[in-house]
């Protein structure tokens, strides 16, 4: 219902629906949301664009909030931060924001801790990132690697380790995140890379 949703407001006429495909691009849990998406919605999916994916997203949780908090998480939930500000919460000087994280998150999740896609695909993952390992992504890049290589329909995929932690904010990043979305999709230096919904 979103690809419709996403199809129709992309045209000029709203009772037609597009052929549009979607270009995702997704940070951390985000990420591999998007992976999860193309791989679920294949062909409603150009490419993807990952940042730091969070693969095996119940075991990098896990390494996040230590043992203690880990346990705490499993009777119901867990405080966390996200820099999303919640529909009416007031600013807050650093910019996280708290929010309760239920359990049911990853408890029984029948979702794949690395979701085989079939559009190209570029990762950038940071080397110094300590929430969500690099070892993840490489792990990814693998298995889609050989998956294509046995003639599957997974897409090859692109993986670009850059000396930056899990935020990826240095320039050289910025500008790389930059050239990789402007390369994959042939952008021209006047055309939009990300539209706002």
């Amino acid at each position: 219902q979103k690809t419709q949703v996403l199809k129709r407001e992309s045209t000029s006429d709203s009772t037609q629906i597009a052929d549009v495909k979607l270009r995702l691009v997704g940070s951390s849990y985000g990420g591999y949301l998007a992976a999860r998406y193309a791989q679920l919605y294949s062909d409603d999916v150009d490419s993807l664009v990952l940042l730091c994916p969070a693969f095996k997203f119940a075991r990098c949780l896990r390494n996040v909030l230590g043992a203690r908090r880990w346990e705490e998480f499993q009777r119901g939930q867990v405080e966390m931060a996200t820099r999303l500000r919640p529909p009416g919460a007031p600013l807050t000087d650093n910019g996280w924001y708290p929010v309760m994280v239920p359990y049911s998150m990853v408890e029984g999740t029948t979702h794949p801790a690395f979701p085989l896609v079939r559009c190209p695909t570029r990762i950038i993952h940071g080397e110094k990132d300590t929430v969500v390992p690099v070892e993840g992504s490489h792990e990814y890049a693998e298995l889609c690697r050989k998956a294509y290589s046995d003639g599957g329909s997974t897409a090859p995929v692109t993986l670009d380790v850059v000396g930056d932690a899990h935020d990826l904010v240095l320039p050289s990043t910025i500008a790389r995140i930059r050239s990789t979305a402007t390369e994959l999709w042939r952008i021209d230096g006047d055309t939009p890379a990300v539209a706002q919904l």
